[in-house]
């Protein structure tokens, strides 16, 4: 995660189907905190940049959880 640049990585890749372009919500816990949308796809992992924070004092940290957005296109 690089807060500074609105960064984050996820530790799914193209082996689990991600694609760029892919909404992602991120949730701690059940709480939604952010939404991201992949820019750059791995194997294994995944680079997103940070579209939309839930709340500015409480940004994407490392161990929160992401899920893929079905709902949302950016």
């Amino acid at each position: 995660l690089k807060q500074e640049l609105g960064v984050a990585v996820l530790d799914v890749g193209s082996r689990d189907g991600v694609k760029p372009g892919m909404p992602f919500e991120i949730f701690r816990e059940d709480k939604p905190v952010a939404r991201v949308l992949v820019t750059e796809v791995r194997r294994g992992v995944s680079g997103a940049v940070v579209r939309r924070l839930m709340n500015t004092a409480d940004p994407v940290k490392v161990g929160d959880r992401g899920k893929v957005d079905t709902n949302r296109t950016f």
